[in-house]
């Protein structure tokens, strides 16, 4: 039998094709699996931003707000090479005048010397003058505000800073601080209120219309201490700024009350 060697080459070209065929389309195939694969990652991350956005909405819209100057903020001072409390020339009627700055550049401290400098220009410019003081004890500045006015007439006001976050205290923290309850600062209130005011018109006749009177509005008057101008002394003790009313005229007098 003769065969012709020249007819066996084309069945192997034909296989070659048609192994080269199915390798082009398992490499297609791969790679366009490998594309829906890409895709589907892709809408997933871009599902879940959303879902994330949409979520944090939510929350801006139901969470309370909070006061901007309850936010952590770092304590820094104004001037360096001052102490925590100095003093700044303010102008008013072509003449000089100093008022107390709290130095620190957090946002309680900041808006506090804003209003002490309007509270000061506005005194002036009135007729009347403000004194101040500082105290501090621990972990705290307490600045004392004296305003005297041309009546005669005076009344206190006192700003405390917590000195290690340059935030405003108020005063039941005061009471957090000596660890006293509101009970118990009440009760210690009434009883310095009432001490004070026995040492003060101890000449005064006990019994009289005047003396009982006088004493039924100073305690009515201590039911609202925890309300009234304070700080804590250099003694650890609650200062008050007691609205203590006088045996003798009537009217109410600010006295310097503390306790423990």
């Amino acid at each position: 039998m003769n065969i012709k060697k020249g007819n066996t080459i084309l069945p192997v070209i034909a296989g070659v094709l048609i192994i080269l065929v199915i390798i082009l389309m398992i490499i297609y195939f791969s790679l366009d699996g490998s594309e829906n694969v890409n895709k589907k990652n892709n809408n997933s991350n871009a599902d879940t931003s959303k879902n994330t956005t949409e979520t944090s909405a939510g929350k801006d819209e139901t969470t309370t707000k909070v006061d901007d100057e309850n936010e952590v903020e770092e304590v820094k001072k104004i001037d360096e090479s001052k102490d925590k409390v100095y003093e700044k020339e303010i102008s008013v009627n072509d003449r000089t005048y100093k008022a107390p700055v709290i130095n620190y550049t957090t946002k309680a401290a900041t808006r506090i010397n804003s209003e002490i400098e309007n509270k000061y220009i506005d005194a002036i410019k009135n007729g009347n003058y403000i004194v101040y003081s500082y105290y501090m004890y621990v972990g705290m500045i307490s600045l004392i505000l004296d305003y005297n006015y041309s009546s005669g007439a005076n009344a206190y006001e006192v700003y405390n800073i917590n000195s290690d976050t340059g935030k405003q205290m108020t005063n039941e923290d005061l009471c957090e601080k000596l660890k006293i309850s509101s009970g118990d600062f009440l009760n210690k209130a009434k009883d310095a209120y009432k001490s004070t005011f026995e040492e003060l018109y101890k000449d005064i006749d006990k019994n009289s219309n005047s003396y009982t009177k006088s004493l039924e509005a100073t305690l009515k008057s201590a039911d609202d201490a925890i309300n009234a101008p304070m700080y804590i002394n250099l003694e650890g003790q609650f200062a008050i700024y007691a609205k203590i009313t006088s045996a003798t005229s009537g009217l109410e007098e600010y006295h310097l009350v503390e306790f423990k």
